[in-house]
């Protein structure tokens, strides 16, 4: 009889707990996704029952309160940003606002397989866009014969509806480091592939739904390359630079598009002289960048301006530093007929390390009464 009393009392006490343990789980939260990946947002969670939610605001942007893990964020501009979140039980959701945050539109991405919704933040690619067509790039680990899996994604309604646009798995080697896609559907990535006489570069023209290798005149025999998403500065112009490592040593070198990325060449300032502008100002251009590559000074005094100082670039002007022009940004549309300004893009080597690459904006001014050109302006 005790013993019966005893069993008694303890299915009583387990019939308890489990009451208990019940009613407190009624008004419980979603348990939110945990992994080894560190959401952007460590505050993404269910606020449904929190009459008053404070969100995290990142650059500006109030984000938006979801049940999962902030992977990737992005802005442009002051009203328009985006969010891909992995979400419960939906998988990765991307999510925008025009409005600087007051209120996010959702969409599924529709994935296929798991590890696009179990993908690191930092194997996450887009290219992003205001108006017309946006791009998505997800990526796995390398798996065990070192092969990374790609898929690439594509909105053409602003964000309001994506598709799979390509599975990049085969057409791009290595992973891929930086992807840039235009509105227009033209676009490059570069990959991690380290492979002898193969530039990891590649180029699409329809929307990114193939890739092929770019053809650069890089000198054969080089061991491996590491390349950079070219600086595509408008009117078909654009410049890339690609390091390569050739009989033990690193060899830094840039090339010029002028036909939106279809063909690549080595800059030769004589093609200034083929620019829209006044002939004679563009040629005094032509002999003061190559003036001033040379260190020669005697050349410079002839074309610069007397009462004009050029003491702020006296940096690239010591003798242990090497410079060179490899590229330049066509003169803008003007009305003045007497002057005319252009950008060059240099890049400068000391022996100290102290490296240097940026843009020389030229100006050059047409002396009154004559049809000298002379150089006025340096910024």
């Amino acid at each position: 009889m005790k013993m019966f009393t005893m069993r008694c009392m303890t299915v009583f006490l387990i019939a308890l707990l489990i009451m208990v343990l019940l009613a407190g789980s009624k008004d419980a939260a979603p348990i939110a996704v945990t992994d080894s990946y560190i959401p952007l947002d460590t505050s993404v969670k269910n606020f449904a029952d929190d009459p008053s939610p404070t969100p995290v605001v990142l650059e500006g942007f109030p984000m938006p309160l979801t049940d999962g893990n902030r992977i990737f964020y992005y802005h442009e501009g002051d009203l328009t940003g985006w969010t891909i979140d992995r979400t419960i039980p939906m998988g990765l959701q991307v999510y925008r606002t025009d409005d600087q945050g007051k209120y996010w539109r959702p969409v599924a991405l529709p994935t296929l397989n798991e590890w696009e919704v179990r993908v690191s933040p930092d194997h996450i690619q887009a290219s992003f866009h205001q108006e017309g067509n946006s791009w998505i790039l997800l990526q796995s680990d390398p798996d065990s014969n070192g092969m990374v899996r790609k898929t690439l994604y594509r909105s053409n309604e602003t964000g309001a509806g994506w598709f799979r646009a390509a599975d990049l798995t085969e057409m791009i080697g290595g992973e891929v480091l930086r992807m840039s896609i235009q509105m227009d559907g033209k676009g490059f990535i570069t990959s991690s592939l380290k492979q002898a006489d193969v530039v990891p570069f590649y180029r699409t023209e329809d929307m990114g739904a193939n890739w092929k290798p770019v053809n650069l005149p890089l000198t054969k025999g080089f061991d491996s390359v590491v390349s950079y998403l070219p600086d595509m500065s408008g009117q078909r112009r654009g410049t890339v630079r690609i390091d390569y490592y050739i009989d033990g040593g690193m060899v830094t070198e840039y090339f010029e598009t002028t036909d939106n990325g279809v063909s690549w060449h080595r800059f030769d300032t004589a093609s200034i002289l083929g620019l829209e502008g006044d002939p004679g100002a563009l040629n005094v251009i032509k002999k003061f960048l190559d003036a001033w590559q040379n260190h020669d000074s005697k050349v410079l005094a002839t074309l610069w301006l007397g009462d004009q100082s050029i003491k702020g670039y006296d940096w690239m002007w010591a003798s242990d530093r090497k410079i060179f022009f490899y590229s330049v940004y066509p003169p803008s549309p003007s009305t003045d007929s007497s002057s005319l300004i252009i950008g060059a893009m240099y890049n400068v080597t000391s022996e100290e390390g102290d490296d240097r690459t940026g843009v020389m904006a030229i100006g050059v001014r047409k002396q009154a009464g004559t049809d000298v050109w002379k150089v006025y302006f340096l910024d």
